[in-house]
């Protein structure tokens, strides 16, 4: 995907009208089997899906179910496209092994997250030995699914607002932000010329708000070219400059790059290419984003250049006042990118919090808005901005209002009809509010407080003897972060060695055991600590003491006093994440100098071994049983086993 552009419904609508006045009755199945896959190849997919389930009305076979379903699925008809990967998958998954994943994928964007998550394990029994994109990703998804459905029944209290016809039109519309004079910048994909047109374009709009009603303004022809599109942009503070994402069409993609422009004499003027350092020929380059501050500013864009993580990235670059490059890009890292998209990137300066859109992450489906505290050069790990403001729709371009009192953004959820899936509407609900009242606030701390209990324990696992191998040491300097992300890359290690003996369907089920456990065990808990931190944050907030009881454990393999050892390490490497969480938020409560009174105590319980099951192997010469296998793993681990808390 290299930008957040789709077809219109009107296009929709007009290809399904002219299909339906052609005299079909007399046709043969193998006409509409030949129309089909001719259409399917041009990537008329609409019109696809049409003569496929006309010949699928005469006979079923695998070969045009599955056909049906991926155009289907090209066009966000998730409901065909699920009854057809079913057929597929309950008849033919040997030949078409993508079925499985397909399904899964479609009944995730139809909020059927158990379905899905069933779905995407039976891809992983086959195929969990495998390191391509599939595999990856089914493997993130069972966690993701899980937690989807957690995220739907633990409701975000805000509301949604739309807007009417004049902004939100039966086109799609992208981009929307709003300045300190109620001036409207807003990017739509319409009709080029009128609304019987087949030709459509992107186009940046500006609307002002008068009387409460908004009203277009003259479209400014210097900055939209009929044969250009204009799918994002940036305007800065003193709304004098401002970056366009331009892109030209090729066949059925868009190639965008990033154009700037002065407001010299109340008049635009033509938008001039920016000059990158780096060579991102045949590369995406959109979304523009700009940190400006009194001493730096920071370019902040999405690309999809080979040297990234996946699809499209969030990159980087420092630039000087005239908006130029003045230091090589940076990719904004792991914690950010993933093999997936992200896009649509927004920095709030006040909060240092990054705002952005992932098809990765831990998402309701498709495109989720996400946000990530820290400055630019050091994120953390993202956030779910939660439901309503994320659906199993897409959810992009974030953007604060320049009063801060409004969140706005795009999504493809609609109330007109099911199908308007293709088309963005613009959203918005309330960002800063007012405080709360007592009563309220006295619930909310109700409810956290039990949010909090209901994660414990948190089981949190370590590769064998990490941190500081062969030492005596009771203490380290590394935090439970950087073991985590060094230990999830040793999957593939771990299922090497421990089906290295095996054959045949004993191997396979082996190889999905050590997958399960690292997607269920190690990730599954990393991802409720960070739940869990930023849930005693709010509770530390309001003036909370919080007591959190740690428990160390350790597989056999060394002497009593070696483990005891070892767990007292790894215990330490959590307290460590847990000083320089989000910039040391925690720091002022772990030392009892917050002003609120709130207090972050931590209770140290080391056990060793002696806390470890009997029957896990202790034997150094069989390394498969002792290091590698599921059951050695589980025991090396630390807890937090309990979690108090008091005024």
């Amino acid at each position: 995907m290299y930008v957040q552009l789709f077809y219109k419904m009107k296009t929709v609508l007009l290809a399904i009208f002219f299909l339906l006045t052609l005299n079909v009755s007399g046709n043969s199945p193998s006409y509409y089997i030949k129309a089909g896959k001719k259409a399917f190849k041009q990537g008329k997919y609409e019109t696809a899906v049409f003569y496929f389930s006309k010949a699928l009305e005469y006979e079923q076979n695998s070969e045009i179910a599955w056909l049906a379903a991926e155009a289907a699925r090209n066009i966000k008809d998730y409901e065909k496209s699920e009854k057809w990967y079913q057929y597929v998958a309950d008849n033919s998954s040997d030949k078409y092994p993508l079925a499985y994943f397909w399904l899964a994928m479609v009944q995730k964007s139809l909020a059927k997250y158990q379905k899905a998550q069933i779905n995407f394990r039976k891809y992983l029994q086959k195929n969990s030995a495998k390191k391509d994109y599939y595999t990856l990703k089914a493997r993130h998804e069972v966690l993701s699914c899980e937690m989807a459905l957690m995220l739907t029944f633990d409701k975000v209290n805000i509301k949604i607002n739309t807007f009417d016809s004049i902004i939100n039109s039966p086109y799609s519309e992208f981009q929307a932000y709003i300045d300190n004079d109620s001036i409207m910048w807003l990017t739509s994909y319409k009709p080029l010329f009128n609304e019987d047109s087949l030709s459509f374009t992107s186009k940046l709009l500006s609307l002002k708000q008068i009387n409460n009603r908004w009203e277009l303004l003259p479209i400014d022809t210097i900055l939209n070219s009929n044969n250009l599109y204009v799918s994002s942009f940036f305007i800065s503070k003193n709304k004098e400059k401002m970056i366009l994402s331009i892109c030209k069409k090729d066949y059925n993609r868009y190639l965008c790059n990033l154009y700037k422009s002065k407001l010299e004499n109340g008049l635009w003027q033509k938008p001039q290419k920016l000059n990158f350092l780096e060579n991102f020929e045949n590369a995406t380059m959109t979304h523009p984003n700009i940190i400006e501050t009194d001493t730096v500013n920071y370019l902040i864009f999405a690309s999809n250049r080979s040297d990234g993580f996946g699809k499209l990235d969030l990159w980087a670059v420092k630039i000087n006042n005239e908006w130029e490059p003045i230091d090589s890009c940076f990719n904004l890292g792991k914690n950010i990118n993933s093999i997936d998209n992200e896009c649509c990137p927004f920095y709030d300066l006040k909060t240092k919090t990054l705002y952005f859109s992932s098809e990765w992450h831990t998402n309701l489906g498709g495109f989720d808005i996400f946000k990530s505290y820290g400055w630019i050069t050091n994120l953390y790990p993202p956030q779910n901005l939660g439901y309503p403001i994320n659906t199993n729709n897409d959810e992009v371009f974030f953007q604060i209002s320049s009063d801060r009192t409004k969140a706005l953004f795009a999504s493809t959820r609609s109330n007109k009809s099911d199908y308007e899936k293709c088309c963005n509407d613009i959203f918005s609900y309330d960002f800063e509010k007012p405080s709360i009242d007592s009563i309220k606030k006295a619930e909310n701390l109700i409810t956290y407080k039990k949010k909090a209990e209901e994660l414990i324990p948190i089981y949190l696992y370590f590769n064998n003897d990490e941190p500081n191998p062969r030492s005596w040491d009771t203490v380290t300097s590394f935090s439970y972060d950087e073991l985590y992300n060094k230990y999830i890359t040793q999957r593939e290690v771990f299922i090497k060695y421990y089906t290295a003996p095996l054959k045949g369907e004993e191997k396979f089920k082996a190889e999905a055991k050590i997958d399960a456990f690292f997607t269920e065990e190690v990730e599954k808990n990393y991802q409720k600590l960070i739940v869990f931190f930023n849930i005693i944050k709010q509770l530390l907030a309001e003036g909370e003491t919080i007591i959190l009881t740690i428990k160390g454990y350790a597989s056999p393999l060394n002497t009593h006093d070696y483990n005891l050892n070892l767990s007292k390490r790894r215990i330490q490497s959590l307290i460590n994440l847990i000083y320089k969480y989000e910039d040391g938020i925690f720091v002022k409560y772990l030392n009892n100098s917050s002003d609120n009174g709130g207090k972050l105590i931590i209770i140290r319980e080391a056990f060793g071994e002696n806390m470890v099951k009997e029957g896990i192997s202790d034997d150094l010469k069989d390394l498969r049983n002792s290091v590698y296998s599921p059951e050695a793993s589980f025991e090396r681990k630390i807890a937090i086993i309990a979690v108090k808390m008091k005024k």
